[in-house]
């Protein structure tokens, strides 16, 4: 099953240790214990984000590597890389029609070129529709009458603030890996479920799925493109939505028009 610790042992063969490690304002010593696999607890949520970042995944999927690898079993079967679609915002679907036609031409032509794809109907993917409840809210639906303070004993911790403050949405980081077990146990739920909720407490991204309807459309051969030609995919969407706004983008000087051309589109 995949870790945190394998996700950085699988970057650093491609990429130089320095690299990873200035993405962790140079902590050599924190970026080789949780290469190892040393961490018995989950880092804090910003050192996540970050490798997230650094790692090419999803943020959610860094939080389920990270709890793999501290011993808590996410079912995870293959490694949560981002996808373009997944990239591209909601505001997508507000561009006009012509535009948003004209980039799927020029997502399609890219993947005919670089890839040999003839252009198809791609079918949907099941992206889940229910997003997973924030751990106060999990919490409350399920302590069945129960006091927080009964709840703290069977959980097992020393202190029943621990569970009071979890219960209201008061923290700040993932909670200790004993005390995520002792709670699904109380709730009766796997422990894959607390740190679900936990990171939907903490502001991760708990849908992975495209956000844009439009961006559902797009192939799933678009992730196999270089780099490069992702690119002119992002700086299309950039272009048609600074026209769509009437704002400057603030990466890459290409716009739809350009792109086209430079392809022999009409």
């Amino acid at each position: 099953m995949l870790t945190l610790a394998e996700l950085i042992a699988e970057y650093q063969q491609r990429h130089s240790p320095e690299a990873l490690t200035a993405t962790l304002g140079g902590d050599v010593k924190g970026l080789r214990k949780l290469r190892d696999g040393e961490n018995t607890e989950f880092p804090l949520p910003a050192t996540i984000r970050a490798l997230a970042d650094a790692l090419g995944v999803t943020q959610l999927g860094a939080v389920r590597a990270t709890a793999q690898g501290v011993g808590i079993d996410m079912g995870l079967t293959e490694t949560p890389w981002r996808t373009l679609a997944a990239e591209l915002p909601p505001e997508v679907d507000e561009i006009p029609d012509a535009l948003l036609g004209a980039i799927l031409d020029l997502t399609w032509e890219l993947v005919a070129v670089g890839l040999g794809v003839a252009r198809y109907e791609p079918t949907p993917p099941p992206y889940g529709a229910h997003p997973p409840p924030t751990l106060a809210a999990l919490i409350a639906t399920l302590r069945a009458g129960r006091t927080l303070a009964e709840i703290a004993r069977e959980v097992g911790v020393n202190s029943p603030t621990t569970v009071h403050r979890l219960a209201k949405g008061e923290n700040s980081e993932f909670p200790r890996v004993a005390t995520i077990k002792g709670l699904a146990r109380a709730l009766d739920v796997a422990p894959r479920e607390i740190v679900l909720a936990t990171a939907a407490s903490l502001g991760f991204p708990v849908y992975e799925g495209p956000q844009s309807e439009w961006a559902r459309r797009l192939p799933p051969e678009v992730d196999e493109l270089p780099e490069p030609s992702r690119e002119a995919i992002r700086a299309a969407v950039r272009a048609a939505l600074s026209l769509t706004y009437g704002t400057p983008t603030h990466k890459a000087p290409d716009n739809v028009r350009s792109i086209l051309d430079r392809l022999g589109k009409p």
